[in-house]
C-alpha cells in the first residue's frame, strides 16, 4: 500500500467510510455518501484516509458491487485478509474527482458547480458563491456564501434558473425573505 502525506495535493472526493471486513479475503463494506453509484463502473484506484493525522493510502480497486443504495462492497489489490481488511475499519473513501464530470445531456454531479458565483437571474447582481452542499430529504441543498453569511437555496428548477459553465456562473431566484434568515458564518 502506498502511503503519501495529508498534505499532498490531490484531486479526490470522498465518497464513503469504510463499515468493516467483510468474509475471509479482504473485502471490506463502504458506506456510501450519495445513493448515485453510476460511477461505479470508472472506480479503478481509491485513497483511504484514516487516523488523526489523516494519512493517506492509495489502493488499486479490483472489485465492487452495490449491496444496497448506500452500501457497496470492496475488494482492493492490495488487502488479502480479513486482518488486513479489519484495520481499514473507519477510513474515509476518496476516488478521483474525474470520476464526476458529467457528459452532455447528463444530469450534474454537484461538485461540478462548486465554488461557482452566483447571480441574480432578474438584475444580475452578485448574491455570494457557491461553497457547500446539503439535503434535507427531498432535494439538495445549496450552501452559498456571501459577506460573512450563508444562506441555503434548494437546488430545483424554479430557483435555479440557469447554469452557466464557461463563465462558472448560477443564475438563479432568491425568494422574498431568504437572505433575511442566512445564518452568520464561524470564525
Amino acid at each position: 500500500m502506498t502511503q503519501t502525506p495529508s498534505t499532498a495535493l490531490n484531486s479526490f472526493r470522498q465518497i464513503g467510510k469504510i463499515l468493516g471486513a467483510h468474509g475471509l479475503r479482504g473485502g471490506v463494506r463502504v458506506r456510501l455518501f450519495a445513493e448515485d453509484s453510476s460511477w461505479f463502473k470508472k472506480w479503478k484506484i481509491a485513497e483511504l484516509v484514516s487516523g488523526q493525522d489523516q494519512q493517506r493510502q492509495r489502493l488499486t480497486v479490483a472489485s465492487v458491487r452495490s449491496l444496497s443504495a448506500t452500501e457497496a462492497l470492496v475488494h482492493f489489490g492490495e488487502v488479502q485478509d480479513r486482518n488486513q481488511s479489519e484495520a481499514l475499519r473507519g477510513a474515509f473513501v476518496e476516488v478521483p474527482s474525474d470520476y464526476f464530470i458529467s457528459l452532455k445531456g447528463e444530469g450534474i454531479y454537484l461538485s461540478e458547480i462548486q465554488d461557482f458565483k452566483v447571480q441574480d437571474a432578474l438584475t444580475g447582481g452578485a448574491l455570494g458563491q457557491l461553497r457547500e452542499f446539503s439535503s434535507n430529504g427531498p432535494q439538495d441543498l445549496l450552501g452559498i456564501h456571501l459577506e460573512g453569511r450563508r444562506y441555503w437555496l434548494p437546488f430545483v428548477p424554479e430557483f435555479v434558473l440557469k447554469i452557466d459553465f464557461e463563465s462558472r456562473i448560477l443564475h438563479v431566484f432568491v425568494p422574498d425573505g431568504l437572505l433575511d434568515i442566512a445564518e452568520l458564518l464561524p470564525t
